[in-house]
């Protein structure tokens, strides 16, 4: 009987570099699918925040969410009286969660949320990956306008013409923003003018491949490509515009 025959050096170097390369074949393809995953959860998490603008719209009157109410808070917190999984908040790219400290404030990224420790500091709810369009709350409700014009808000958004182009939430690097046609594009993502003005730019961040998820006044929800977020009606009088992006790589 032949004794039985060993590998040899080579063909065990063969046979691992076959796995290894199999390996380096299989994991761009699991990466992509994990990140269209996680884009899904993130789209259906601004659904339900828009959902939740709806509940609270059959409530007051066709009035959606402030984004200040009367007792200073955001429109996260009010968004817990129309739905209970605070999940909802946070996109599952942003895996850098941060925790409100009294007195400050911290912009998100691609990979972090926001977090404001000012009004409500022992609020978890002052954290949250997404920011809301701040033109499509009544006016007349939100504790503070910051010096925006009443007359450019969608006083009644579910009776708003071209609804399917008029954003209520999307990703979004801080707890919202006032987008003007006269926005200029940041020449690096995120600049940290947020106390300034071209407040589109606190929505373009690449989070999902150069793009971010939208949920629309009329229910619908896309993902939408950073430059294409000048096309978009935020405001009453927002005029759409192609732009370049200068930092943007398709």
């Amino acid at each position: 009987m032949k004794p039985a025959r060993a590998f040899t050096v080579v063909e065990l170097l063969v046979v691992m570099s076959i796995i290894i390369l199999l390996i380096a074949l299989l994991l761009p393809a699991l990466s992509k699918a994990r990140s269209a995953m996680r884009a899904s959860i993130c789209l259906n998490n601004v659904t339900q925040i828009h959902a939740a603008h709806v509940a609270h719209s059959n409530d007051y009157d066709g009035r959606f969410m402030p984004s200040v109410n009367p007792d200073g808070q955001w429109w996260t917190t009010s968004l817990l009286e129309y739905h209970t999984a605070n999940d909802v908040l946070f996109c599952p790219e942003t895996t850098i969660k941060a925790t409100p400290t009294l007195g400050t404030l911290g912009f998100g990224g691609p990979d972090a949320t926001w977090f404001d420790g000012i009004q409500w500091p022992s609020d978890p709810l002052d954290v949250s990956s997404y920011g809301q369009n701040m033109w499509v709350n009544n006016p007349t409700e939100s504790r503070t306008l910051w010096g925006h014009e009443p007359e450019l808000h969608w006083y009644h958004p579910l009776l708003a013409p071209d609804a399917t182009n008029i954003p209520v939430v999307t990703d979004a690097m801080w707890v919202g923003g006032f987008p003007y046609s006269h926005d200029v594009p940041a020449a690096a993502q995120w600049d940290q003018t947020i106390g300034g003005g071209h407040q589109t730019n606190r929505f373009a961040l690449d989070r999902h491949d150069g793009a971010v998820e939208v949920a629309f006044i009329d229910g619908s929800a896309r993902r939408v490509a950073l430059p294409d977020l000048w096309t978009l009606r935020w405001n009453h009088d927002y005029t759409p515009r192609e732009i370049a992006l200068p930092w943007y790589v398709e």
